[in-house]
């Protein structure tokens, strides 16, 4: 099992080994084996890996904190760019003709000075 561990070059050979590993196991068991690669990290490091391990994109938006343009924009710099793809053309199809219309225009100028 070491020597084969030393073969594992990437993120998809650990996640293809595990996987192939840990079919049986019971969830409690997985549980363990994740719980305890985090708790070898050097101090801080496991935020990063959980929260790479843990991504799938930003998830919906959440309640502004401040106002709905910074929470926007906050949401956005961490969301997927299907995500932001899929919340802005529903958003859009979801706005009054008339807002439609302004936001288009917006978008126009935005696109005209760039």
């Amino acid at each position: 099992m070491m020597y084969y561990d030393s073969t594992l070059k990437d993120f998809e050979d650990w996640l293809d080994a595990l996987k192939t590993s840990s079919r049986r196991l019971a969830d409690k068991d997985r549980s363990g084996l994740v719980e305890s690669a985090l708790e070898i990290l050097q101090p801080g490091a496991s935020v990063g890996t959980e929260d790479v391990a843990l991504a799938h994109g930003a998830g919906p938006p959440i309640a502004p904190l401040f106002n709905y343009i910074d929470e926007a924009r906050f949401w956005a710099g961490l969301a997927e760019i299907e995500e932001i793809e899929a919340y802005c053309l529903a958003c859009f199809d979801a706005m009054p003709v008339n807002r439609q219309a302004d936001f288009l225009d917006y978008v126009h100028r935005r696109v005209s000075r760039e």
